[in-house]
């Protein structure tokens, strides 16, 4: 954590600056918007999940598409399981599996509520396993000194699975709910509340 610290503080700086003009965007844009007869809550259920969905997109793409170590060296593993099985059981190995399901899991589950023509597990998997595969790739064609594998993708794409289910089913009909009053089911299809 604390080459993390030390590495990354300019940076760190950056995405300070960025955050502050994302709230202040997202005041004045709540301040028009109450301004011309809407109220808070529904403009923060319409806002809050998109601004949630850009900070850790911006988050996930630091955390991923940084330099480890010197930044050298490319190494690649398309051989499923691998890696995983080479690593033996560890706390490491198991770190890396929660960090790896973990990892676009607020995709999984964010996704169903920002686009709803996305509003489906298996749409909302596919396009998890896309942004695993993309950022697997952009890891070794940059050259980060970190190590691409299969493996991490199909955990990441596992975890935004199990995610889109929650967010599929759960989330996004509730949020979509206490927006204008009816419910959305996955697909778009509108029903009145009961």
């Amino acid at each position: 954590m604390r080459y993390y610290l030390e590495a990354f503080a300019g940076r760190f700086v950056v995405l300070d600056v960025l955050m502050a003009f994302a709230v202040l965007g997202v005041v004045v844009l709540g301040v028009r918007d109450v301004r011309s007869g809407g109220t808070w809550s529904s403009f923060l259920l319409r806002v809050a999940p998109r601004a949630v969905f850009v900070v850790l997109a911006v988050a996930t793409g630091f955390a991923t598409l940084t330099p480890l170590g010197t930044g050298e060296g490319r190494a690649v593993d398309l051989v499923p399981l691998r890696s995983a099985l080479a690593a033996g059981v560890s706390s490491t190995t198991w770190a890396q599996v929660a960090g790896n399901l973990a990892l676009l899991s607020w995709l999984g589950l964010l996704l169903p509520v920002v686009s709803s023509r996305l509003a489906t597990v298996p749409r909302t998997t596919a396009v998890v396993a896309a942004t695993s595969a993309a950022v697997e790739a952009a890891q070794y064609v940059l050259g980060l000194g970190r190590y691409s594998t299969v493996d991490d993708v199909l955990l990441n794409t596992l975890g935004g699975a199990v995610a889109a289910v929650v967010g599929v089913h759960l989330l996004a009909p509730r949020l979509r709910r206490g927006r204008d009053g009816r419910v959305r089911a996955p697909g778009g299809v509108v029903a009145e509340p009961s």
